[in-house]
């Protein structure tokens, strides 16, 4: 929450779901190994790091990277190499009831709006994170399912199919926010803190 506006611009979190709540990605902690490590999740949440465009000419490296926490490649890792090898956008066999959508919003906008008392963990034989829980709004206890809710008309961010994800990843932010972050995230904070 202490991180500069100019680096925290640079940052998006994308929440991975659908109407069925049960959304395949591989190389996954806990994945099936028969499977190339494929994990089925009600939803999963990455954080996207757009590298800004370097300074200098000769720079060959990523535009972005991925952080996924329950992954087993590396960490963090080029986010198209992620998304071929962990969302297979290409794979042909990915069932209409398994195809992936993103909510992906602006860290800061995240940052300022998500709650989760973990309620939705009540059932999960998964112990609980060991950090806090997260309350951005402490007038509101709980508004994780209007991220994991994909439904363009409601909810933050914005929401898109593998193959927008995959343009966004890719670097191309502008075209999916406008370039409007900071403002996003200043509404959010007000918002907040309301």
């Amino acid at each position: 929450r202490n991180v500069p506006q100019h680096l925290l611009s640079q940052f998006y979190v994308a929440f991975i779901s659908n109407e069925n709540q049960n959304v395949p990605v591989w190389h996954q902690s806990g994945g099936d190994e028969s499977q190339d490590y494929v994990k089925y999740w009600d939803y999963h949440v990455l954080l996207i790091h757009l590298i800004p465009p370097p300074s200098q000419p000769t720079y060959s490296g990523p535009k972005s990277v991925i952080y996924d926490l329950d992954s087993c490649l590396p960490f963090p890792i080029d986010s198209q190499e992620y998304i071929s090898e962990a969302l297979r956008p290409h794979k042909d066999r990915i069932s209409r009831a398994h195809r992936r959508l993103f909510r992906v919003c602006p860290a800061a906008e995240y940052l300022a709006t998500l709650s989760s008392d973990r309620s939705h963990m009540a059932a999960s034989r998964e112990p609980p994170p060991f950090y806090p829980c997260i309350q951005a709004n402490r007038n509101v206890k709980m508004n994780l399912g209007s991220f994991v809710d994909m439904d363009p008309t409601r909810g933050p961010g914005r929401v898109m199919d593998i193959h927008q994800f995959s343009e966004f990843a890719a670097g191309q932010s502008a075209q999916f926010f406008g370039g409007n972050e900071a403002a996003a995230a200043a509404a959010a904070a007000a918002a907040a803190a309301a």
